[in-house]
This record gives structure tokens, C-alpha cells and sequence, in this order.
């Protein structure tokens, strides 16, 4: 796996997604985009081993890529994320 891309709206986790897979994978070339429209153009454009994908996204959802990569880049590994703001007010048990 050389390449990943990330799709991620809020820039400060996309970053730190992206700080996470250099770690995990020195050398890897990484493509950030924060929404699904830049999402899929550069889909169009690379070829990715890797993709994690936020689930909500400004204009529309990460579904919608994860389709897309399913139909046209079937060996590619995708994880789905999604970061709600909102703590609990409930406490884990």
C-alpha cells in the first residue's frame, strides 16, 4: 500500500488521520480532500491502496464514495469514519 487518500471535512481530523498513516506507513503518498465532490475527482485520477472515508460530509455522504470505489477500485481498503462533537450525557457503563 503506497498511496491512501483521505476524505474528511473538518481539517484539524483529516490532519491527524493523515499524521496517523504516515506513522503506520512511512513513505506513503497521501491525497486529502474534505468533501465528496473532490473526493471522487481524485478517485478519477489515482489509483489508491488505502481510502478512509468520513460518513458525513458537506455535500453529501462518504456512502456514496465507498459505491464508487466498490464498482470502479474493488481492491482498494476502505474504513469508514464518522466523529459526532456531542459527549454523551449519559455515562458508559
Amino acid at each position: 500500500m503506497k498511496t491512501g487518500i483521505i476524505v474528511e471535512d473538518h481539517r484539524d481530523t483529516r490532519e491527524w488521520l493523515a499524521s496517523l498513516l504516515d506513522e503506520v506507513f512511512p513513505g506513503i503518498t497521501l491525497v486529502l480532500e474534505g468533501s465528496v465532490e473532490d473526493g471522487i475527482k481524485a478517485l478519477e485520477e489515482h489509483n489508491f491502496g488505502l481510502a478512509l472515508i468520513d460518513i458525513s460530509l458537506p455535500d453529501g455522504t462518504g456512502l456514496t464514495l465507498v459505491e464508487w470505489m466498490r464498482r470502479r477500485a474493488p481492491d482498494t481498503y476502505i474504513a469508514v469514519s464518522y466523529t459526532h462533537l456531542t459527549l454523551p450525557t449519559t455515562p458508559y457503563v
